[in-house]
């Protein structure tokens, strides 16, 4: 096969240019004249990039060696791209300039310290309870019994929330990492939200709750299948139903309708009675650590990873939670699986 090894450099996902030493671009691959095309001509790099000081590319005359800088380049009043650029001279007084778009870099490292952050608020709550009810415990040698069994029980709480968060940020954490090695396996959908259902009876009887498993067209339902990990379909089923008893109303009943569509797949639906979702809250309810409300997530015992537990376990299995809210129809998480 014969080719034009010149060409080469216009399949590089990647700006490069030659600059000489005023500045002025002598060459530019296609993916660099894509991205800066509201040039018309061939500018001075000054005028994409302002914040660069091109006396850096002599000093002192010294053999100049590569040069690493981060600079941000603007489309428009909205939008800038930040750029790390290597700079390396390929002839005398002749600059190569190669440049990596670190957008997605940037997002990574904001969403890191975004979790880190919240990581350490979450934590950083009870266990200052716990210190503070620790030192009165320690320090009060005359506190009367009663006051003394109410500390206890709050202290006890608080334990229970900072173990659950942990245990939530562990599980997160694995279903985040894809290693390919887990068995699918054909999971009947039927028994599977009864067990769940049966295995949140308690939390059911405190709020005087009922669920009720429907199952339109029965004769085919019944025996409807999700290929899947158990361990974790089961997790999902278990946090969205348990999510619908947090948030759903006293003396209401959760619906769960299951389906079978084109025989290709099973549609399985939860529905509450409760506050009413708004739009703007739908569209984030999956990230970690989002609540609508958050005092009223902490008081009923929310760590705030329940739902982003669900979209990454659902995103290993090639779906997604689907969220509506309608004063008519309720709060509604819907997911298709494949069978």
């Amino acid at each position: 096969m014969s080719f034009d090894e010149s060409k080469l450099i216009n399949y590089i996902s990647e700006a490069i240019l030659i600059i000489n030493e005023e500045g002025y671009i002598e060459y530019q691959n296609d993916y660099s004249k894509n991205l800066f095309r509201k040039f018309s001509k061939k500018p001075n790099i000054i005028e994409i990039f302002p914040g660069l000081d091109l006396s850096i590319l002599s000093i002192d005359e010294k053999p100049f060696q590569k040069l690493e800088i981060e600079l941000f380049y603007k489309i428009d009043n909205f939008e800038v791209i930040p750029f790390d650029i290597e700079i390396s001279e390929i002839a005398v007084k002749k600059f190569v300039l190669v440049l990596k778009n670190i957008s997605q870099k940037k997002t990574l490292e904001k969403v890191h310290r975004d979790f880190v952050s919240n990581v350490s608020h979450e934590l950083r709550s009870p266990l200052t309870s716990l210190i503070g009810f620790l030192e009165l415990l320690i320090n009060e040698d005359n506190m009367d019994e009663p006051m003394r069994d109410r500390f206890l029980k709050i202290m006890s709480e608080e334990s229970n929330r900072m173990e659950l968060l942990v245990e939530d940020l562990l599980l997160l954490s694995r279903v985040e990492i894809d290693k390919g090695e887990e068995v699918f396996v054909s999971i009947p959908i039927v028994p599977l939200v009864k067990s769940v259902a049966n295995s949140l009876s308690i939390k059911l009887i405190r709020k005087c709750m009922s669920v009720q498993i429907i199952t339109p067209d029965s004769s085919n339902t019944t025996k409807a299948t999700i290929s899947g990990i158990e361990d974790e379909i089961h997790t999902v089923f278990v946090n969205l139903i348990e999510n619908a008893i947090k948030y759903g109303f006293d003396g209401t009943q959760i619906k769960i309708v299951i389906c079978c569509l084109d025989g290709r797949y099973s549609e399985v639906k939860i529905i509450n009675e409760g506050d009413l979702i708004q739009e703007p809250h739908i569209k984030r309810l999956t990230e970690r650590f989002y609540r609508i409300d958050k005092s009223r997530s902490r008081s009923i015992g929310g760590t705030g990873l329940g739902l982003a537990i669900v979209k990454h376990i659902l995103i290993r299995h090639k779906t997604t939670l689907s969220i509506k809210s309608t004063s008519d129809e309720g709060n509604i998480f819907g997911i298709k699986f494949f069978k």
